[in-house]
């Protein structure tokens, strides 16, 4: 293998992992998007509720604590850091679906993602 091919993976992977994921999200109503729980490492979701509803971000530990929690209102947007093993939570408890545009850093490696019901 040369030293060019080793460069250029290098590069393209660097690239990838500088810039994040981005993505937008919408989460049906009644429902929530779980973001995480088996990285190694902390990862930061910068967002921006581009909906008409309300939507509450949630960090829970690996052990089922809550570690924070808030709302947010359409046209809102910040950043929220996330700890090691944690997942984010985004709650829709609305009636309509909710939608954010969002950008996630750091740990991605094994970043699960999924949808479930309001508990």
């Amino acid at each position: 293998m040369s030293i060019r091919i080793i460069i250029s993976a290098f590069t393209i992977v660097l690239l990838f992992t500088s810039c994040g994921i981005k993505s937008n999200l919408t989460v049906p109503a009644k429902q929530q998007f779980v973001l995480g729980g088996e990285q190694k490492g902390a990862f930061k979701v910068k967002y921006e509720n581009t909906g008409d509803e309300t939507v509450t971000l949630k960090e829970i530990s690996d052990t089922g604590k809550e570690i924070q929690s808030l709302k947010v209102e359409p046209g809102e947007n910040g950043t929220v850091n996330f700890q090691k093993s944690s997942k984010a939570l985004v709650i829709n408890e609305q009636g309509q679906k909710a939608r954010l545009k969002v950008k996630i850093t750091g740990d991605t490696n094994k970043l699960g993602m999924k949808y479930t019901d309001v508990d």
